[in-house]
């Protein structure tokens, strides 16, 4: 069993939901997160909480088989991919 663990633009994620349940990932979990680095949200802000800017974000979690883990990581690349 593999865990994939990925952090998705709120405005990608029901492209890769539905690319994943269209090849048969039907079960995930996702929760909304904050992140920090190079890449800053137009309107990012100062959290309340933690005292860093933020970028909302979306974190996708997939439990999958050994064997099918690189096709989901590739479902998962090629639906999040912005221009940006």
């Amino acid at each position: 069993m593999k865990e994939i663990k990925a952090f998705v633009k709120p405005n990608r994620i029901q492209k890769v939901i539905d690319a994943l349940t269209d090849n048969g990932f039907k079960s995930m979990t996702l929760s909304q997160s904050e992140g920090t680095g190079a890449f800053k949200a137009r309107g990012a802000r100062p959290s309340l909480d933690f005292h860093v800017t933020d970028s909302p974000v979306i974190k996708l979690e997939l439990v999958c088989q050994n064997e099918e883990a690189q096709a989901a990581i590739e479902i998962i690349v090629n639906n999040s991919k912005t221009e940006e």
